[in-house]
């Protein structure tokens, strides 16, 4: 193990701790103080892996919703329609690929020398 730098080590959990507390702002700001009595809050630096899932989550969330800006309800049952069955299509597609590979008959590849094949055991009769 190399040399340990202290300091660089404290500097990085600071920067680290630094970076949730921000996540928990931003996810406050979001979610109405949601978080803001929450054990993340008071130990962000422990809970920086839910942290970062919760902020993905939420960006999945708002690009998804970015999608549908702008659009009735009708448009948006539509649009989600039309995803809808084009990602079944794919999985359809995905499946029917796979089966075939799964029903193609193996192939049987016997290499029998022809000394092997007339060679007869000694012993006992």
């Amino acid at each position: 193990m190399g040399k340990i730098d202290q300091k660089k080590l404290v500097g990085a959990l600071k920067q680290l701790e630094n970076a949730a507390k921000a996540g928990i702002k931003v996810l406050n700001e979001s979610t109405d103080n949601s978080l803001a009595d929450s054990i993340y809050a008071e130990y962000p630096l422990q809970s920086v892996g839910m942290i970062g899932n919760l902020l993905q989550k939420l960006s999945d969330e708002a690009t998804m919703l970015a999608a549908y800006e702008g659009m009735t309800e009708e448009e948006i049952a539509e649009k989600k329609a039309v995803d809808e069955a084009a990602e079944l299509e794919q999985l359809q597609q995905l499946n029917q690929e796979r089966l075939a590979e799964l029903t193609k008959p193996a192939e049987v590849v016997v290499d029998v020398t022809e000394e092997l094949a007339t060679e007869q055991p000694a012993g006992d009769v």
